[in-house]
């Protein structure tokens, strides 16, 4: 079978999302940890959940989901200055999307309930 040059132009663009910076693979590591420190979390061991969302954070700084998700457990710890200030994080994240856009008001609407604006 021969290869047409618009299979080969979509291949290569494919290659360059997943392969050719490897961010696509940075993001879903980056989901990943979000997801463990979630479970770590409803276990209630906040301080090995607050290692994973770091981590996540680390490999996606403009997360808001994620920052949010630290604000939670920070906030369980009684560290209520660094609660707010992930939760400014997530409120003014650029990040888009509807998973993003939820964080931001959930954060938005806790900086409010603490008195952190």
């Amino acid at each position: 079978m021969q290869e047409r040059e618009e299979d080969t132009e979509v291949i290569t663009h494919l290659g360059e999302m997943y392969d050719g910076d490897g961010e696509a693979r940075k993001l879903a590591r980056s989901q990943e940890c979000l997801d463990k420190g979630l479970i770590l979390s409803l276990f209630g061991d906040q301080d090995a959940a607050l290692r994973f969302y770091r981590k996540a954070l680390l490999l996606d700084p403009a997360n808001a989901l994620g920052h949010y998700m630290l604000g939670l457990a920070l906030i369980k710890l009684g560290a209520t200055n660094d609660a707010l200030a992930e939760w400014r994080k997530a409120a003014h994240s650029e990040q888009a999307g509807s998973r993003s856009n939820w964080a931001k008001r959930k954060a938005m609407e806790l900086l409010r309930d603490h008195g952190g604006h």
